[in-house]
């Protein structure tokens, strides 16, 4: 069986890379031929073509880059080439004129994991619900997330329409599945992200391909990953650091160096895994940084950006799963209180191993693959 994935492949960001690593790897484990469909998103290209910042439609971007000291040129080749070099991709990109010829090429496809379901992030791209596919028995999705919680009144049928025609339906979140369920008589699987599916010691081979030399003193760093800079993350970091003697790492693309951090930019995605697995503690704000916290086995603390602001249901359906909810926080002094607390690996790692088996088996029977 060959089997062609659709995910957000050619986003400039580490975890949308690594889980479109992570869900083709553990597919080819399964015994099946599998690959990233190399598609060319108008939006997404269009998002990160640096050249394209000009446009009139792009000056409140170019303008807001400018005012929260962003980068406005990120390298996309540095996240393109790292699927590229473990043969993850299909070998021929494809634009949405061509997809048509893709169903005679692939027993079966795969929409996800990532927010491949959230209308704002691709311009409500319809690849990303398989709509070039006409045999639904086809069709099929894997921890694919929506990125919010209710869809809005206007959209409820298109979404409706669009679901209806899946297979197989499987989210990352529980709100996904309300989702859904609310939408459809179906029963829907909530999964874990594919790189929670890949042993920690294949990850730890991956980062043995970074060369990255980031000098620290000997007692080791803090490491500081977010999505979106928040100062506070930043506060907490150099406060703990001052607190244990130890070094700040800050992976960030921005281009004004915050201070009494080590500003590390151009981190490539074997150098990223590197970083966190030989971290002291991680601070962070994203998904993917909690779920590699939790693959390392790392001290952590997960930040949101605003008191009482509603918690990420991808980050809460994780840590719940873990029983790690208390590792989520708004407060500087209680992300201190978190940091200082041992985490119990040797629970989380059976909850873990617990999922992951489920979800490889939810993913098995979604081929039928007999085992």
């Amino acid at each position: 069986m060959k089997v062609g994935i659709i995910t957000f492949h050619r986003a400039v960001n580490y975890g949308a890379v690594l889980q479109a690593y992570a869900l083709c790897s553990t597919i080819k484990e399964l015994g099946l031929d599998c690959e990233v469909i190399d598609y060319r998103c108008d939006f997404i290209e269009d998002y990160y073509d640096s050249k394209k910042l000009i446009y009139p439609r792009n000056w409140k971007r170019l303008i807001s880059y400018v005012i929260y000291n962003g980068n406005l040129f990120p390298d996309k080749e540095r996240f393109a080439s790292f699927l590229k070099e473990h043969n993850v991709l299909s070998e021929k990109p494809y634009h949405q004129n061509e997809l048509n010829e893709l169903e005679s090429s692939y027993d079966c496809f795969v929409a996800g994991s990532d927010q491949v379901w959230n209308f704002a992030t691709a311009g409500f791209d319809k690849t990303y619900f398989l709509d070039f596919v006409s045999d639904s028995k086809k069709k099929k999705s894997y921890a694919a997330s929506f990125g919010f919680s209710e869809i809005p009144e206007n959209l409820k049928e298109k979404y409706r329409y669009l679901l209806s025609s899946f297979s197989v339906l499987s989210v990352r979140e529980q709100a996904g599945k309300q989702i859904i369920e609310s939408l459809l008589d179906r029963n829907v699987n909530v999964d874990l992200d594919p790189t929670l599916l890949v042993s920690t010691s294949n990850w730890r081979k991956l980062s043995e391909e970074s060369n990255i030399d980031v000098q620290v003193s000997e007692r080791g760093y803090i490491l500081v990953y977010m999505i979106g800079e928040d100062k506070r993350v930043l506060q907490i970091s150099k406060t703990l650091g001052n607190l244990k003697d130890l070094d700040i790492i800050y992976i960030t693309d921005r281009w004004k160096n915050r201070k009494e951090v080590k500003n590390i930019r151009g981190v490539k995605v074997n150098d990223w895994i590197r970083l966190i697995d030989r971290a002291e503690y991680v601070i962070t704000n994203s998904f993917h940084g909690t779920a590699f916290s939790v693959i390392m086995n790392k001290k952590f603390v997960v930040v949101t950006n605003k008191e009482g602001q509603k918690k990420s249901s991808r980050i809460e359906t994780l840590l719940n799963d873990m029983n790690l909810v208390d590792r989520f926080t708004y407060s500087e002094k209680e992300a201190l209180s978190i940091l200082n607390r041992e985490v119990d690996y040797l629970s989380v790692n059976r909850l873990l191993e617990k999922r992951k088996m489920q979800s490889i088996d939810n993913l098995r029977q979604g081929f039928a693959i007999e085992e």
